[in-house]
C-alpha cells in the first residue's frame, strides 16, 4: 500500500488562490502535516500593481510595510 510519503506530499508547498481568510482548513491541515502553506494574498497583489500602474503611471512596490496594513485590514 502507497503512503503519503511515497508521493511527496509532506515536502509539497501547499496553495490555496484565496486570501480571505488568510488559512482556509486546506492550509491549516497542510500547515499541522509540516508543509509549507502559500495563500492568494501575494497573487492578489502582483496582479494589482498592473492595474495601479496603468491608472495611476507608476508601479507599486510590495513592501513589508504594505503586507502588515493589508493584514491588519483581516
Amino acid at each position: 500500500m502507497a503512503s503519503p510519503h511515497d508521493f511527496g506530499l509532506f515536502e509539497s508547498i501547499v496553495a490555496d488562490a484565496i486570501y480571505m481568510p488568510p488559512e482556509t482548513p486546506l492550509l491549516a491541515a497542510a500547515r499541522i502535516r509540516g508543509n509549507l502553506t502559500v495563500n492568494g494574498l501575494g497573487m492578489l497583489l502582483n496582479q494589482a500593481r498592473p492595474a495601479f500602474n496603468a491608472w495611476f503611471g507608476t508601479m507599486p512596490e510590495i513592501t513589508p510595510e504594505l503586507l502588515q496594513a493589508i493584514k491588519a485590514t483581516f
